[in-house]
């Protein structure tokens, strides 16, 4: 064993039972007289490590995107933290987050709405850099997204989908970030233009050492490029592993029906499941039970506990009881 696998190297970033509450009422008017909230995310624990490559997958309303923005601060946690090399985000200073926000780029969902409809490639690009630009800078960053200069005084308007989105990773890799965090970064593009964006993600990984955080609903996407995968329902993580595993044994019911959905042949195009159900996070046990065809009493009547064997973990009653038979097989 080697000295680096033998002492693995300190998380980047880590969830540490993060959760994250919203208030029902939007206007301010009804918020004196609704107190109500509902949870978008539950009890998240997990590590980013440097040079990981991890997929967060799950359905609209799975809480995936809540936690990308827990990540990058641009929400706060309701409780538990969120923590940047050990440190914990809501005891930043403001040269702290500065400093944060140089080492860790979001890319946001929706390539046709990211950019700013008035604006040209090289204003939206030039805003992105923290300093002075130097002759050649915005060239030279649509090169590393391979885009020419010719688009620099186009509009968005102007531009291809998968130009928008090439563009808006350009935006992300101005600071020469550590990590790089994408919310769905292929939606809403043809499956040609997906796999050029995925590519381009690999190549910046590989030739730039990129820390990856992919949110997506494609499991099957994730699954072929991602080390490792984070399954999500109803804002929590239903199973956490490695990227192989999981795809070839899916422990969870729902993993299961994410995997089933992928065409065999094709790295993805899955809408497996239907979003969690509205009352999924009143639930008093499972938030999957009621659409679980592998369902027993105890799952609608207490929350499943987190099984762990080696790199994997799964939140599933049914499931406990074959994870654990497997970890005694091995023994």
């Amino acid at each position: 064993m080697s000295r680096a696998e033998e002492f693995p190297p300190s998380p980047l970033l880590a969830a540490t039972g993060a959760s994250r509450r919203y208030r029902v009422a939007r206007s301010a008017l009804a918020r004196l007289l609704d107190r109500r909230t509902m949870s978008a995310l539950l009890g998240a624990s997990f590590e980013v490590r440097p040079g990981d490559v991890l997929g967060i997958v799950g359905e609209s309303g799975s809480g995936k995107s809540t936690l990308a923005r827990l990540l990058v601060g641009l929400d706060r946690p309701s409780s538990g933290q969120v923590s940047f090399e050990g440190r914990d985000l809501s005891s930043f200073s403001a040269v702290d987050w500065q400093r944060f926000r140089n080492r860790v780029q979001f890319v946001f969902q929706g390539a046709h709405t990211a950019l700013n409809p008035r604006k040209t490639v090289a204003r939206s690009l030039s805003e992105a850099f923290a300093g002075s630009l130097n002759p050649g800078a915005l060239e030279a960053l649509l090169a590393q997204v391979s885009l020419g200069p010719e688009l620099l005084d186009r509009l968005p308007h102007q531009l291809s989908g998968g130009q928008k989105q090439r563009i808006g990773i350009a935006r992300a890799l101005a600071r020469q970030p550590e990590v790089l965090i994408a919310d769905e970064p292929t939606s809403a593009l043809d499956v040609s233009v997906q796999n050029e964006i995925i590519a381009l993600l690999q190549q910046l990984h590989r030739d730039r050492h990129l820390t990856l955080v992919i949110i997506s609903h494609d499991l099957g996407l994730v699954g072929a490029f991602c080390d490792r995968v984070l399954v999500m329902y109803a804002g929590r993580i239903v199973e956490m592993g490695p990227a192989a595993e999981i795809l070839a044994e899916p422990a969870h019911p729902y993993t299961q029906r994410l995997v089933a959905a992928i065409p065999r042949g094709l790295a993805g195009r899955n809408r497996p499941a239907e979003p969690p159900l509205p009352e999924a996070a009143r639930h008093g046990g499972c938030p999957f039970e009621p659409r679980c065809s592998n369902r027993i009493p105890i799952c609608a009547q207490s929350e499943p506990p987190e099984v762990h064997l080696g790199d994997r973990l799964v939140r599933c009653h049914v499931a406990q009881s074959s994870v654990q038979n497997l970890a005694e097989t091995n023994l």
